[in-house]
């Protein structure tokens, strides 16, 4: 299983490519953290931020798939956390070096329970919110996103065969650092899809 997420997505709120241009990274499946179990911050890190996504499953073997075929593809949408080492980010940034050790550790990709996509008549407007401690810290919609969903699948299937059960983190909805402590809600218009807390 591939866990995919693209950055600078968001032409609302992302800033990290001076480019303007959606890019992407991977993270290891060990970086998975379902079933609402508490995320335990790495003691490699002393600042650690979590960014809100749309996340779709792909349902079907592909490879250079056609955009307009990409809705044959995916089968189901989630809200997910990416959680970053922003301090380890930084020092990364800073030397020039790869940045995976500060976003690819165990647990650092969250996942809700999966919708099936027919339940919506459009997914750009379904609504996606994150909370902590039952304030909403991160809000959103697919609206803003530079590579819609097709777009996205047949972008990355130029890269790499699409298999089922694989990940697509869609583009970020904010940043936000969080705390030893805080309990983190995330929800997809109003069905409550992962509640976890941090420790």
């Amino acid at each position: 299983m591939k866990i995919i997420l693209i950055g600078n997505n968001n032409n609302q709120i992302d800033t990290y490519n001076p480019l303007q241009e959606p890019f992407h990274f991977m993270k290891p499946d060990s970086a998975l953290q379902k079933n609402n179990k508490p995320f335990f911050i790495p003691d490699f890190t002393h600042r650690v931020t979590v960014s809100m996504h749309p996340v779709i499953r792909i349902s079907k073997l592909g490879k250079n798939i056609v955009e307009r075929f990409a809705y044959r593809y995916f089968d189901a949408i989630t809200t997910g956390l990416d959680i970053c080492a922003d301090d380890i980010l930084q020092k990364c940034e800073e030397k020039a070096l790869p940045w995976e050790v500060s976003n690819s550790f165990d647990g650092s990709a969250v996942i809700g329970n999966f919708v099936t996509i027919d339940h919506f008549k459009s997914l750009d407007t379904i609504n996606f919110k994150l909370c902590c401690d039952g304030n909403t810290i991160q809000e959103g919609t697919m609206q803003p996103l530079t590579l819609h969903i097709e777009q996205a699948i047949s972008h990355l299937s130029t890269y790499y065969t699409m298999k089922t059960g694989d990940l697509i983190y869609m583009g970020a909805m904010g940043v936000t650092e969080v705390h030893i402590g805080q309990r983190l809600q995330g929800y997809l218009e109003n069905e409550l899809l992962f509640d976890f807390h941090i420790r």
